[in-house]
């Protein structure tokens, strides 16, 4: 059985980017649809990106014809708050499914859903035509935020690779920290027989690994 025949005896109509409900459609009809599309997205997680646009329609539809009711039906779902906050947020910035890029995926449209619609469907137009992946189109909408805000776009992308990389040491012990910075900085750097060079820069990766550790406590 298909998706499209399983939800056919409640009336559901389905793209590849948007799931139509019947306005007619009952709280308890409702909540079967909601249990398949559930269903549906642990299943098919990894294959399905397109899901989510069916569970953001579905999120959208409860809101608005039942408000804090349909609250229960999502509660039933088993999935985090945020998760579904965030999935419903991008499916409200793009309810005009006319702007929904079926080449393109979910999470590129979420990229781009903070910015203003002209933007945004203009960033989407170029992914589609450049075949840029989801984390391009990020990095593209970062810059256009930027821009907008009027700050300068390279000096802001530099920031964020500074925010990145502190994560990632921050995720390291000091340990593996310090072999980090022997092996990427201090044995490329000393020349074979340069005690003097290795002494100084292992010296400095101890040092270095303290001041982490202060860091961390």
């Amino acid at each position: 059985m298909n998706d499209k025949t399983a939800l056919a005896p409640y009336g559901v109509g389905m793209t590849q980017t948007s799931l139509v409900l019947p306005p007619d459609l009952s709280f308890e009809d409702y909540t079967e649809v909601g249990e398949f599309l559930f269903r549906l997205k642990a299943q098919r997680e990894a294959e399905l990106d397109t899901i989510n646009w069916f569970i953001g329609d579905w999120l959208q539809f409860g809101e608005h014809k039942w408000g804090e009711r349909y609250a229960q039906a999502v509660t039933e779902t088993g999935l985090a708050y945020q998760t579904l906050a965030n999935i419903q947020w991008t499916v409200a910035k793009f309810e005009d499914v006319s702007r929904r890029k079926e080449r393109l995926t979910f999470t590129h449209h979420a990229a781009v859903a903070a910015l203003p619609e002209a933007d945004a469907d203009e960033l989407l137009d170029e992914a589609e035509e450049q075949g840029w992946s989801s984390y391009t189109v990020r990095e593209h909408a970062q810059d256009r935020t930027a821009e907008n805000d009027g700050k300068d776009p390279f000096a802001e992308r530099a920031r964020r690779a500074l925010r990145n990389a502190a994560d990632l040491v921050a995720r390291l012990d000091v340990e593996e920290w310090a072999k980090a910075v022997i092996e990427g900085l201090v044995r490329p750097l000393c020349r074979d027989g340069d005690g003097d060079a290795a002494a100084f820069l292992g010296d400095l990766a101890l040092r270095l690994s303290i001041v982490m550790q202060g860091i961390k406590e």
